[in-house]
């Protein structure tokens, strides 16, 4: 069994929650962290103050520092399994390959989320991408030491899943998606939506923090750029 922490982080979806806990606690270590919600679910390991994103990350990379795992997969509670027999494999896989810094598995095309290379392409395995959506991913405990805790003045969490597939790349590891496991990230429920704005404010200062400027960013998500083209070309 892989040295791997599962966290499954909540907010206001206590239901899919509960189910998400009962899918990985089968075959691996799991917490489930509540985000002071105004139903927790039934089995939550861990409450906090709801800090948005940020604080459960923090929570969830505190766990995974202090059990002394080698790996973290964080999954929202909104996010929906859509073949879970397929994740424990694939999860084991990726832990075993000392090539993987980050990996997600593939997305459903009409879920929420911006990096457009990690929707899936039935290729039947790993495939490379510039950087792994937050909203579920697995990612070497090393990798995000680096980055914890976020800070505070990040309200939203936009720029920590750049900033954690960059720190990846530029050790040497790749970021991979897995075509064989899907997920499926619905719409923001109205009351949860988070403005543009600021959030991409955040995601600015953040990224110049690690010392991604703007035209570092572009470097870092050319292939991503490149390969899109070409497609749209085909």
């Amino acid at each position: 069994m892989p040295q791997l922490l599962v966290t499954v982080v909540n907010y206001d979806f206590e239901r899919n929650a509960e189910l998400l806990l009962r899918v990985f606690r089968r075959s691996f270590p799991t917490l489930l962290i509540d985000a002071d919600s105004p139903r927790p679910p039934r089995g939550t390991d861990i409450s906090i103050p709801n800090t948005y994103y940020p604080g459960l990350w923090n929570e969830a990379v505190h766990q995974a520092i202090n059990g002394n795992y080698e790996w973290l997969l964080f999954i929202a509670s909104d996010v929906q399994l859509r073949n879970p027999k397929q994740l424990e494999p694939c999860i084991n896989e990726a832990c075993a390959n000392e090539s993987i810094g980050v990996w997600t598995p593939s997305v459903h095309r009409a879920s929420r989320c911006a990096s457009k290379l990690v929707f899936t392409r039935n290729s039947g395995g790993l495939r490379q991408c510039s950087y792994a959506e937050g909203f579920c991913f697995m990612a070497r405990t090393s990798i995000l030491k680096q980055q914890h805790p976020l800070p505070s003045w990040n309200k939203s969490g936009w720029g920590v899943d750049v900033v954690t597939s960059w720190l990846a790349t530029e050790a040497g590891y790749k970021v991979c998606v897995d075509d064989r496991p899907l997920v499926y990230h619905p719409r923001a429920r109205h009351r949860h939506r988070i403005e543009r704005d600021p959030a991409y404010d955040d995601l600015t200062r953040y990224c110049a923090e690690f010392g991604l400027d703007e035209a570092a960013r572009d470097r870092f998500f050319y292939s991503d750029y490149e390969q899109l083209q070409l497609e749209q070309a085909v």
